[in-house]
């Protein structure tokens, strides 16, 4: 149900959030993360996280769930 939806994007969205302030942290340091290969598996799991929130959001969406976030 909703609830289930709601928790899925909570456990989903946790993730992208650590790895988020990862990627942005190294570019508040005045790194350029997107340019340095060392970077690519954070940039990797920035993007799999990020489709993971995107994909429970859409099931919100089409479940025609309140308020999805």
């Amino acid at each position: 149900g909703a609830s289930d939806r709601a928790e899925q994007l909570r456990a989903r969205q946790a993730p992208y959030d650590l790895v988020d302030q990862i990627w942005e942290g190294a570019k508040d340091r005045g790194l350029d993360p997107a340019k340095r290969p060392e970077w690519s598996v954070v940039a990797g799991l920035r993007d799999q996280t990020d489709a993971l929130v995107e994909q429970a959001l859409q099931a919100q969406t089409e479940a025609g769930d309140e308020n999805p976030l």
